[in-house]
């Protein structure tokens, strides 16, 4: 796979651009050890947790956790990311820093739950540790950001690079509030990269190749997090016509067997081998086994919409049911519209991979995104980012797409603004945020021509003035964090409630002209 995507030669060009690459991940890099003592949500207890149950408990009982410790952190990802906890936790390395004390045993040790709302009291050495793992999981996404931008143009797009690794919203996520976005987000972008190289290659056998191996780490990346669920459909579609096709036959859809197994055996074996050794080593039944992990993957009792409500439909849905008595509504139905809205994404990605078009074959897997954040059930906030990860490769190419990904953008991350709730992190995100968008908007207007004109009515559905989103944006962003929550009384939940309605009423006006857009102009 690497050797396919033939990152670029490494001629001066080349040396001078991974110099520069490896500046900016230093200086990137230094930032974000700078904010190690920053504030920490209860994801940092539970991907703690995930590594001390790899570490201590026998692997048929990782997704029995519960019953060896009063906790509840339950591992509920796939076993994929349960094997990452292990790797992180089981190696050389940790065993030579607990050996000289530089991190102390406790914080992998299994610890019960303390008091609602408070989180578990560990030593700075485990914070840095836990911290670090984050920045290490970050190779990952740069080697996955370079590869794509190698591809997604005829030279090395900058601007998609820049675009990726410097996004605001996974430094917020990752590196403050705490997660492993940016690791498994590089994983999909190598899979995208190979899905692009595979059309600008005039040899079948290496096209061929890189198709099987963009399937091969879409799959590995399910068994790390079941979020990426909502492209299955998607990527079955593309390459059923893009791979599954007899090479030779001309551009007419001429099915192949044998090449429909290969892709099969290759998907499946990757999606069990995490799974294997949990079911042979496990005392419990293979059944009871596989009942146990999909209810701790999906819990739907949890409700249709998340405590804090992702910028979606059902935030207006939710917003509603304060008011009038409403219907509830139920996985199976959501699935079902889900899986209607998303219908239009599978017509594009097919044309996408008949005529092998890279920028179509974006664009349909952002529209593919787009209706799983805003019809899924119990979506977070954070899935805005398998929408704009794809919409990023496409919108930054030219003048035309630029105004789409902007405003997605602007939207999309202003609903990530209240996880990080505590007023020291306010700076952080101001300034992150404002730079990010001004930086962006400024390159758009030095180096593409100037906005398509548009009259009449099509003048207000294609093009909204980034003067207005910015005026919203920041009337929203005070409402947030500059007035006090208990200047709004017993109306406390209003600002979170707002936020989510201006953010969902922001992104479904965007999509909705891209969709437009599409059918008129793209």
């Amino acid at each position: 796979m690497s050797a396919a995507l033939s990152l670029s030669p490494i001629n001066n060009e080349g040396r001078n651009r991974l110099r520069i690459v490896f500046w900016v991940f230093l200086i990137c890099t230094s930032c974000k050890v700078l904010l190690f003592p920053s504030y920490r949500s209860t994801d940092f207890d539970v991907h703690r947790h995930w590594k001390s149950l790899t570490r201590h408990l026998p692997v048929g009982e990782w997704y029995w956790d519960d019953q060896y410790v009063d906790t509840r952190h339950t591992l509920d990802y796939p076993p994929g990311f349960a094997w990452l906890e292990y790797a992180w936790t089981n190696n050389y390395v940790v065993s030579t820093l607990l050996k000289r004390g530089w991190v102390d045993e406790e914080c992998f040790a299994l610890m019960s739950d303390p008091k609602e709302g408070l989180l578990q009291r560990v030593s700075i050495s485990c914070i840095a540790f836990m911290r670090s793992t984050v920045i290490v999981g970050d190779l990952v996404f740069w080697v996955g950001a370079y590869a794509v931008a190698n591809v997604v143009a005829s030279t090395f797009s900058w601007p998609t690079f820049l675009g990726l690794v410097l996004y605001p919203g996974l430094l917020w996520l990752d590196h403050v509030h705490f997660q492993y976005n940016a690791l498994m987000i590089g994983v999909w972008l190598l899979s995208i990269a190979g899905l692009l190289r595979a059309n600008t290659t005039d040899h079948e056998h290496i096209a061929s190749n890189l198709l099987l191996g963009a399937a091969n780490l879409y799959s590995l990346l399910l068994t790390m997090k079941h979020l990426y669920l909502m492209f299955a459909p998607w990527y079955a579609v593309y390459l059923f016509r893009r791979y599954c096709h007899s090479p030779g036959k001309g551009p007419s859809f001429v099915f192949s067997f044998p090449r429909f197994v290969i892709l099969g055996s290759i998907t499946v074996t990757t999606l069990l081998i995490p799974l294997i050794p949990m079911t042979t080593s496990s005392v419990h039944p293979v059944k009871e086994m596989m009942q146990q992990i999909h209810l701790r993957l999906f819990p739907f009792d949890r409700g249709l919409v998340h405590d804090y409500w992702a910028g979606n439909l059902w935030a207006f849905y939710a917003a509603a049911s304060k008011i009038v008595p409403l219907p509830e509504v139920t996985p199976k139905l959501t699935a079902l519209l889900l899986l209607l809205c998303q219908s239009p994404s599978y017509w594009y990605c097919w044309k996408a991979a008949a005529s092998r078009d890279n920028s179509l074959l974006l664009l349909s897997m952002s529209l593919c995104g787009a209706a799983s954040f805003f019809l899924s059930y119990h979506v977070h906030e954070k899935a805005i980012l398998n929408v704009l990860v794809p919409l990023t490769l496409w919108g930054v190419q030219g003048s035309g797409q630029f105004v789409f990904w902007w405003e997605c953008t602007a939207w999309g991350t202003m609903g990530l603004v209240p996880l990080l709730y505590e007023p020291r992190e306010l700076l952080l995100k101001g300034t992150t945020l404002t730079c990010y968008l001004c930086a962006s908007y400024g390159y758009h207007k030095t180096h593409h021509r100037a906005e398509p004109s548009y009259s009449g009515h099509r003048k207000w559905i294609m093009y909204v003035p980034y003067q207005f989103h910015g005026f919203l944006l920041a009337a929203v962003w005070i409402l947030v964090d500059l007035i006090p929550i208990h200047a709004f009384g017993r109306f406390e939940f209003a600002p979170l409630a707002l936020t989510s309605l201006f953010c969902a009423f922001g992104l479904a006006i965007s999509f909705i002209r891209l969709l437009y857009a599409l059918e008129t102009d793209l």
